[in-house]
């Protein structure tokens, strides 16, 4: 197992995220979990100035619906640990142009918490980009999840991380189209691709993840795991939502969520996409 070290920056090493690294500290990444059954439903990332991006791994779950059936465990890395602090959520809001009919789009959501996190040594937030903010094909980033271990194989107990390049949009999606004949591709805005020469990606279950990349000595998230074809499937890109282009939208939502300057809510972003990394295996 990898130890991270104590000031949250997270994400150092590791191989693949399907026979990665354990990680033993990383401050920002979260799951979200039903109340009832206390099973894994979502990963994410605590953001500044509130939020937090996830996604759902039941293909068959709203996250309009029962809303308030979900906490999110924070602080560790060992999803089997009650040690983790959990917070209810109070409400989700789902991005008004969400859309699975042909290329993904706009798979985000804001989600508020019923109260604020108390910042800790392994309780930290990640920064947001800004609207402009622009992450530049060759950059190496990391992502981080509980996913599945191989295709079709079991979930890790531990967190686990890869480390990926980003390519450019037009060459994310003629490995689309090489690789699939057309019947994936990109929207044109929004997402942006990581990509391991060795064949490391997300699998089911890291949906939501944090992808983040290191920009003068501080980590910035720069998108959120969304889709891919299979899991670790070497050639293959993987799609995460760009976080800079949704900024904007953030911040109006934010606005308009009930409390929001009030010391009683606190608020998480999640993505929507989960179920493709299983059911899309060509």
């Amino acid at each position: 197992m990898r130890r991270l070290g104590d000031r949250g920056r997270g994400l150092r090493g590791g191989m693949a995220l399907l026979v990665g690294d354990c990680l033993g500290f990383l401050a920002w990444f979260l799951l979200l979990q039903t109340r009832l059954e206390e099973a894994r439903m979502v990963t994410g990332t605590l953001s500044l100035p509130l939020p937090l991006e996830d996604g759902l791994d039941d293909p068959g779950a709203s996250p309009l619906e029962n809303h308030l059936d979900y906490v999110v465990a924070m602080g560790e890395v060992d999803q089997w640990s009650n040690q983790a602090v959990n917070i209810p959520v109070q409400d989700i809001i789902v991005h008004q142009d969400f859309s699975v009919m042909g290329p993904i789009a706009h798979d985000i959501a804001l989600a508020l918490l019923a109260f604020p996190v108390n910042y800790s040594a392994t309780i930290q937030p990640v920064c947001l980009p800004r609207r402009t903010f622009l992450v530049q094909a060759g950059t190496q980033c990391w992502v981080t999840g509980w996913g599945r271990m191989a295709e079709g194989g079991e979930s890790s107990r531990l967190l686990r991380e890869v480390q990926l390049s980003i390519i450019r949009h037009e060459k994310c999606n003629q490995i689309l189209k090489d690789k699939t004949g057309s019947i994936f591709t990109l929207t044109q805005e929004g997402v942006v691709c990581g990509y391991s020469q060795k064949g490391g990606d997300t699998c089911q279950g890291d949906s939501g993840g944090p992808l983040v990349c290191e920009f003068d000595k501080t980590w910035v998230q720069v998108g959120i795991v969304s889709w891919g074809i299979g899991c670790g499937r070497k050639g293959y890109p993987g799609i995460y939502t760009e976080v800079s282009y949704y900024r904007n939208w953030i911040v109006k939502e934010l606005s308009r969520a009930p409390d929001f300057n009030s010391s009683g809510c606190l608020t998480l972003c999640i993505c929507l996409v989960l179920h493709l990394r299983v059911l899309v295996t060509l």
